[in-house]
């Protein structure tokens, strides 16, 4: 699952629509909205977003489950 995926999920989640989520980033809602159709996200803007969701981004360990 892209990262995109799993922002929309949080989004729902959270009630958010893409201009709220843009907004809170500061961000034209169009250039989000096309980031966000073509799930085309750099490591800093992924964390960006994330943060602007009140998330945290994981890497866990496949076999063990440890997160990292």
């Amino acid at each position: 699952m892209g990262a995109g995926k799993h922002i929309k999920t949080a989004m729902i989640d959270k009630g958010l629509k893409a201009g709220e989520v843009a907004e809170r980033l500061g961000d034209n809602p169009q250039v989000f909205y096309n980031k966000m159709s073509r799930d085309s996200f750099k490591y800093a803007e992924a964390e960006r977003i994330a943060d602007a969701l009140g998330c945290d981004i994981v890497l866990r360990d496949r076999e063990t489950g440890k997160i990292y």
